[in-house]
């Protein structure tokens, strides 16, 4: 996969599909959702006990948010990222998921308590961490390192992870063209379920 062309949509190139975006401030919202389409967000979108959706939007930090904070995140909910969302910055849940369609992390992904879903072309360019949850990579790339304390890992067709730091993991299953390596961080790993000629290196 090529991460240039990793928001290419049929018809229509990632360029086109973020074009005109009306520019907002991030949003701080408590006990509520937040869903917002075709928008360039400047600063933290945050949603404490309920859900963050962004399609078709733009998003990157404001110079006073730490690059280890989170730009976008959610307590108690989910973060869904879907049809050529760019995001310049961090992404956080916890006890919730993150989902990710076609679309461009450049940062990190954390999720505590919860699944990460990265699918169709979809990329992230730092570390994803989980802890106590799933990751589900289905055509999609992790250009930095899978840390994951728990729980199962599922490597879809032409997926890659680049390293894996691995802790009490019980269930490792890939199918039609994924492949991995295995640095030394490695423990406690359970069942390893290799389909369609994929390869495990060690």
């Amino acid at each position: 996969m090529n991460v240039n062309n990793a928001l290419a949509i049929p018809g229509k190139s990632s360029n086109q599909m973020l074009l005109n975006l009306q520019s907002i401030a991030g949003q701080d919202v408590f006990n509520g959702n937040i869903h917002l389409r075709r928008k360039s967000i400047t600063g933290l979108t945050r949603a404490y006990n309920g859900n963050v959706s962004l399609e078709q939007c733009r998003a990157k930090r404001i110079p006073e948010l730490s690059r280890e904070n989170a730009l976008v995140e959610t307590k108690n909910g989910s973060v869904e990222l879907i049809n050529s969302c760019p995001i310049k910055g961090n992404v956080s849940t916890s006890n919730g998921t993150v989902r990710v369609l076609n679309s461009f992390i450049n940062g990190n992904v954390n999720a505590s308590n919860g699944q990460v879903t990265l699918s169709q072309n979809s990329v992230v360019t730092g570390d994803v961490t989980t802890s106590n949850g799933i990751v589900d990579i289905d055509s999609s790339r992790i250009l930095g390192t899978l840390k994951m304390n728990g729980n199962n890992i599922v490597l879809g067709q032409n997926s890659e992870i680049n390293k894996l730091q691995l802790n009490h993991v019980n269930e490792i299953s890939m199918s039609g063209g994924g492949a991995f390596s295995w640095g030394r961080n490695v423990s406690s790993v359970g069942n390893i379920t290799i389909n369609n000629n994929n390869s495990v290196f060690f």
